[in-house]
C-alpha cells in the first residue's frame, strides 16, 4: 500500500463528509426544531420520535459494519456499498422534511418516526463503509491524521449549509412563515438530499483502484467465524478502544446535548434572531475548519489535543450557565467548542483507526467495519438519548413554541441543557483520556512489527506491550 496520498486523493476520499455533515449534523440540529416549531408536535414527543430512530440508526451501523467487513465483492468491500446506499438516502431526506397535508396530526409523529428510520438505516449503509474506507486508504499513522484534518475541513463546508445555511435557506424559501413554514422546509430536503447523494458519489469516483477487495487468510478459509456479537466482544477488549468508547459516551454526549439544544438557547435566552443565529453558526463553522487544519498539521499527541480542548471546553460552559453570556460571550463558547469538536472529528476518528491496526496485529485484522461500526453505535445511542433529554427538557421547562418569550422557568432549562449539563459531560470525557496509551512512539513500534511479521521477518513486542493488554 501506498502510504502517502496526494491533496487530490485526500480531498476525494474527504467530499464524503460533506454527505455525511447535511446529512446527521441537520438531524442533529434541526430535526427535533423542524417537528416542534414547523411541524407543531409536542416536544416530549417530537424528542422520542428522534431518539427511536437514532436508536435504532445504532443498531443498523452493527449491521452494516458487519456486511461490509464480510463483502467479497471484486470491486471492494466499502465502495459499492456507499454507492448504492447513497440513493435511497437523498430520497428520504426530502421525505423526512415533508410534511404532507394528507397525513392527520395525530399519525405525524408515525410517519416521522418511520422517515427518520428508513433515513439511519440508509446512512448506515452509506457512512459506515465510507468511514472504514479511510482506514484502509493508507496505514501511515501521521497520514491518517491529515486525512482526517482534511475530511474535517470539508465538513464543515458542508457545516455552513447544514447549520447557517438551513435557517438561511429556510427563510429565503419561505412565504412569509419563517422557520414555520412546512414548504420551505420540504424544499430544503430536497436540496440537501441531492447534494447528499452527489458527495459520496463523488467519493465513488474519485477512488476508483485504491480499494483492494478483502481476501481471507487461506488459514481461515475453513474455520468458522465468530458472530457478530461474540466479535464485538472481542474488539471491547483492546484497551485504547475501550478508552475511546467511553469519551465518546461522556464528551460526545455532551456534545450531541448542545448541538440539540443550542438553537433554542440562541433564541430565547441570548435573543438572537435568525439571522443572527444563522451568523454565529457561519463564523463557527470557519473557526472549525481553521482548527482542523491546524489539527491536521502539528504533531501533538492526539490523546494530549483532545483532554486539553474537551476539558477547557466544558469548564467555559459549565461557567456560562452562572455567568451572563451576550453576544461576545456567544462567540467565545462557540470557539471553545470549535476546539473540542475538531479534536473529536480529528484526533478521535484517526485514534479509531489506529486501533483497527492494534486489532489487525493482535486477531490478524478484517474487522474494521466492526470496530467502526461499534463506535458509532455508541455514538448513535448516547445521540438519540440527547436528543429524547432535549425534548423532556423543554416539555419539563413548560416550552412553549408558539411563543416569542420564554418563562424563567423555561429559560433556566434551557440553559441547564444547553450548557451545564453539557460541560459536565465533557470534563468527564476529558478526565477518561488521561490514561489512553497510545502514542506516536508505540503505535510506530507497531507499525514497524506488523510490517516484519508480514514480510516473515523478527519483530519484538517490547517497545508496545501496553498496547496489547
Amino acid at each position: 500500500m501506498n502510504n502517502k496520498l496526494s491533496l487530490g486523493a485526500k480531498t476525494g476520499y474527504g467530499m464524503g463528509m460533506i454527505g455525511e455533515c447535511l446529512a446527521m449534523n441537520t438531524f442533529y440540529i434541526y430535526f427535533l426544531f423542524f417537528l416542534t416549531n414547523a411541524v407543531g408536535i409536542n416536544a416530549g414527543v417530537a424528542g422520542t420520535v428522534a431518539m427511536i430512530a437514532t436508536f435504532w440508526g445504532a443498531f443498523t451501523d452493527l449491521i452494516a459494519g458487519t456486511r461490509t467487513d464480510n463483502s467479497t465483492n471484486p470491486k471492494g468491500r466499502r465502495r459499492p456499498f456507499i454507492f448504492k446506499a447513497a440513493i435511497p438516502l437523498g430520497i428520504v431526506t426530502f421525505l423526512m422534511y415533508t410534511d404532507w397535508s394528507i397525513v392527520p396530526d395525530g399519525a405525524k409523529p408515525v410517519y416521522f418516526t418511520i422517515a427518520a428510520m428508513i433515513f439511519w438505516l440508509a446512512l448506515s449503509f452509506t457512512d459506515i463503509p465510507y468511514v472504514s474506507f479511510g482506514s484502509e486508504i493508507t496505514d501511515d499513522y501521521d497520514e491518517r491524521t491529515s486525512i482526517r484534518g482534511i475530511s474535517n475541513i470539508i465538513n464543515y463546508a458542508g457545516m455552513i449549509l447544514a447549520s447557517s445555511g438551513t435557517l438561511t435557506v429556510v427563510a429565503m424559501l419561505s412565504k412569509d412563515g419563517g422557520v414555520g413554514d412546512t414548504a420551505a422546509w420540504s424544499k430544503l430536503g430536497l436540496i440537501f438530499g441531492i447534494l447528499t447523494l452527489a458527495a459520496y458519489w463523488i467519493v465513488v469516483g474519485t477512488s476508483k483502484g485504491r480499494e483492494k477487495p478483502y481476501v481471507r487468510p487461506a488459514e481461515d478459509a475453513n474455520v468458522k467465524q465468530p458472530g457478530y456479537f461474540k466479535t464485538c466482544l472481542e474488539v471491547i477488549k483492546i484497551k485504547p478502544y475501550r478508552h475511546i468508547l467511553i469519551y465518546t459516551i461522556c464528551a460526545y454526549g455532551g456534545v450531541l446535548l448542545f448541538t440539540s439544544m443550542y438553537i433554542y438557547y440562541l433564541s430565547y435566552n441570548v435573543g438572537m434572531t435568525e439571522g443572527q443565529s444563522a451568523t454565529v453558526m457561519l463564523v463557527y463553522c470557519f473557526m472549525v475548519m481553521g482548527v482542523s487544519a491546524i489539527y491536521g498539521k502539528i504533531r501533538i499527541e492526539k490523546k494530549n489535543i483532545v483532554i486539553g480542548a474537551t476539558m477547557i471546553c466544558g469548564i467555559a460552559l459549565c461557567a456560562g450557565k452562572f455567568l451572563p453570556v451576550g453576544t461576545v460571550g456567544v462567540y467565545v463558547l462557540f470557539f471553545l467548542f470549535a476546539l473540542a469538536i475538531s479534536a473529536y472529528f480529528v484526533q478521535i476518528y484517526s485514534m479509531v483507526y489506529d486501533v483497527c491496526d492494534i486489532d489487525e496485529f493482535k486477531s490478524g485484522g478484517g474487522r474494521d467495519g466492526v470496530i467502526v461500526s461499534l463506535f458509532y453505535f455508541i455514538g448513535k445511542f448516547i445521540g438519540g438519548i440527547a436528543m429524547a433529554a432535549v425534548g423532556w427538557i423543554l416539555e419539563f421547562s413548560k416550552y412553549d413554541a408558539a411563543s416569542l418569550e420564554q418563562t424563567p422557568q423555561t429559560l433556566s432549562g434551557i440553559a441547564s441543557g444547553a450548557l451545564l449539563l453539557p460541560g459536565i459531560l465533557m470534563i468527564i470525557g476529558a478526565l477518561v483520556m488521561v490514561k489512553y496509551p497510545v502514542n506516536s512512539k508505540n503505535f510506530n513500534a507497531l507499525r514497524g512489527a506488523i510490517d516484519a511479521r508480514h514480510e516473515g521477518k523478527e519483530y519484538s513486542t517490547e517497545d508496545f506491550e501496553e498496547l496489547l493488554k
